[in-house]
């Protein structure tokens, strides 16, 4: 059974959901209709997990932005995000083994060969592979990603900040592409001159959470996701009293949380957020080799290592 058959077998979604539809001008195929479903299961499961544990969590990025602007799925999205507060998210991941098959919370401490600043959780028995990723021995399903809120000072500073942790996390992306014989010209130059300044990249992760964590213990006006860098220090400025609260908000037929401030949120990440992009851009926007009907050793061992 496909995790897709599994979800409609378990009432979450009907088989009608999987029927290709044009929404806003797009078309959304079955394919993409499937990683919606195993997406939204898996958001679910956090879900449930953070209600029995009494974590709040907020829907936050495209997602928040989907639930407003369409009611769930942006319709050429590809992911889901959330975001909690530090302590919540340390509360969570405590909780990692209630995460059982097909489920995982993935972090360092879970998967010894991943590295991302942000945990996420992975269905798998799917695939969700970066292709520069491939060979890094670590759990490739698809995901939700799970951010932290953590407080930040005005002015340099905070920027400063922000940006050193930017700088490691790439760093280490570019650790986890080193295993991979395949890589382009480009990415061999990114390799090799990373090579020579190279650090453990467990303890690259520990000074990003430590970098996340520094304004944490005192008060502050404005909070941002430091994990979460790629828009940049601006959109990511929010204002504390935002998520002093959640409202529930509907996606896909179901509710979740969202921040109270969400508008403001969503302006200060994407301006004017009810405006649709131009047709041309509207598509996967990440770099990532997606089939939820195959266990990711599966497809790699024969779509990605099978072809070299």
């Amino acid at each position: 059974m496909t995790e897709c058959e599994r979800i409609v077998k378990d009432g979450i979604l009907s088989e009608s959901f999987f029927n290709e539809e044009v929404r806003c001008d797009f078309l959304v195929t079955k394919d993409r209709k499937k990683l919606f479903a195993v997406l939204l299961d898996i958001l679910l499961k956090i879900d449930s997990v953070c209600k029995k544990h009494d974590i709040p969590y907020f829907i936050y990025g495209g997602t928040l932005l989907g639930a407003v602007r369409h009611g769930g799925f942006i319709p050429w999205g590809d992911d889901l995000d959330i975001v909690m507060f530090r302590k919540d998210y340390n509360k969570l991941l405590e909780y990692a083994a209630e995460f059982e098959p097909p489920y995982f919370l993935q972090t360092p401490y879970t998967d010894k060969g991943f590295f991302w600043a942000n945990s996420t959780v992975r269905n798998k028995n799917t695939t969700a592979v970066t292709p520069y990723f491939a060979y890094q021995p670590m759990n490739h399903g698809a995901f939700v990603d799970i951010f932290t809120l953590d407080n930040i000072i005005d002015g340099e500073e905070g920027k400063e900040n922000f940006l050193k942790i930017n700088k490691l996390t790439i760093d280490n992306s570019t650790y986890m592409r080193m295993s991979n014989p395949n890589l382009d010209e480009e990415n061999k130059k990114r390799v090799e001159e990373y090579k020579t300044r190279m650090r453990d990249p467990f303890e690259v992760y520990e000074e990003i959470q430590a970098l996340s964590q520094r304004w944490n213990d005192i008060q502050t006006t404005h909070i941002t996701t430091p994990m979460a860098t790629f828009y940049g220090y601006e959109k990511k400025f929010y204002h504390s009293e935002d998520f002093s609260d959640s409202v529930p908000m509907k996606f896909e037929g179901y509710e979740f949380p969202a921040p109270r401030g969400w508008e403001r949120i969503l302006q200060t990440t994407y301006h004017d957020y009810m405006q649709m992009p131009p047709m041309e851009k509207r598509g996967l926007h990440h770099n990532i080799l997606f089939d939820m009907d195959t266990p990711y050793q599966t497809y790699i061992d024969s779509h990605i290592k099978g072809n070299h």
